[in-house]
Formats: structure tokens, sequence, C-alpha cells
């Protein structure tokens, strides 16, 4: 019993240290796999986030209707546009142009000019090589949806240069002095559009258009 006593004690003690070595390493992996799986948890969830914007970008250069939970319409812009007797140039310039479909996605409120604006500046229209064309599109192309017009709001839109300042006069509004023509229409992709009774120029070219008018 003498022998027994130290040895137990001993075993007494190791197994105590082997105890707390193993809750030791159990509180240090179960801390290590709580914090890989925030790790894990957030970049799941960084990576799910950046997969559903480039899921809505790509469905919506494809020509597909995001699905969300507010859906104002079940057509694209493009497809309104097209179905617009008002607006066949416009709807024309638009297809015509990869780079423009590949930009126009996300929240935006388009001012669509009508066929007689682009009649009225058809020689400068003619001229725009498709980076100048793109530039003319975003300055109609505001960030958001704004399906109510108040006067002196001011939209930022996709052009480095260009915004836009709501007027009103009456019941009549206008953007930048161009007259809003009829109401807003609805599209799906967080996307609308008005229809405007002159062309907004980037400031490139408002310059060659004065150009034009001065040689003319």
């Amino acid at each position: 019993r003498g022998r027994g006593g130290p040895v137990q004690g001993i075993q007494g003690f190791q197994g105590a240290q082997g105890v707390q070595g193993v809750q030791g390493v159990q509180r240090q992996q179960g801390q290590q796999g709580q914090q890989g799986q925030q790790i894990q948890q957030r970049q799941q969830g960084q990576q799910g986030q950046q997969g559903q914007q480039g899921q809505q970008g790509q469905q919506g250069q494809q020509g597909q209707c995001v699905q969300t939970a507010r859906q104002d319409s079940s057509q694209l812009v493009s497809q309104l546009v097209r179905n617009d007797p008002q607006l066949s140039i416009a709807s024309r310039l638009i297809q015509q142009s990869p780079r423009l479909q590949q930009l126009l996605v996300g929240p935006i409120t388009f001012f669509f000019p009508n066929d007689n604006a682009f009649n009225q500046a058809q020689q400068m229209i003619m001229n725009l090589d498709e980076q100048k064309l793109s530039e003319l599109i975003q300055s109609h192309s505001a960030y958001g949806q704004f399906p109510i017009l108040q006067d002196g709001m001011r939209l930022a839109t996709l052009s480095k240069d260009v915004d836009l300042t709501v007027g009103k006069v009456g019941d009549k509004f206008s953007v930048n002095g161009v007259n809003v023509i009829g109401e807003y229409h609805p599209a799906c992709n967080y996307q609308g559009y008005y229809v405007i009774d002159r062309l907004i120029l980037p400031k490139d070219q408002q310059q060659e258009q004065q150009g034009q008018s001065q040689q003319q």
C-alpha cells in the first residue's frame, strides 16, 4: 500500500494534467472552430452578396427580369421602349450598342428623348461613335427610381459631367429645362422611364453642337 500511494498520487496528478490539457485543447479548438465558422459565414455572406449582385447584373444584361419582392412590371425597359411609338429611335440606338446594354443595369430612371427630339439633332447623332453614344444615353439616365418628380429635385446621372435638376411650371415638369411628356413608365429590375422633348447633352457634345450651329 505504501508503494501504491505515491504511484496513485502521480497518476492522479498526471490524470488531472491530462484532463486539463484535453480541456484546454478542446477550448482552444472550440474557439478556433467558432472563429473559423464566423469567418466562413462572413465569407459565405460576402460571396452570396457578390453572387446575387453578379447574377442580377448578368440577368439584366442578358435581358431577363430579376425576381424581386417589389415588381412594378414584368417587362424590361428595352421592351417597353420598343413598344412605345414615340421612342423608335431611342430603341434602335440602345439595341445597336452592346456596350450600352451592359451599362444600363440596376436601379435607373431614364429620360428618353422622343423621335422628334432625335430628328432635330439628326446630323449630330449620325456622327457619334459608340463611346459618344453611350455618354449621350448616360446623361439621360439617373441613378435610382423616381416614379414621382418634385420641383427642385437634383438627380445624379451615369454621366460624369451631367446632373439633372427637376423644375415645375403649373402641372408640367422639366429636367434641365427640357419638357417631360406624360407619366412615369415602370419596368422591372428597379427601372423605369419618362419621355422628354429634347436631348440633354454632355458638355463636350454641347460644344460640338454649338460649333456646328455656328458653321451653319
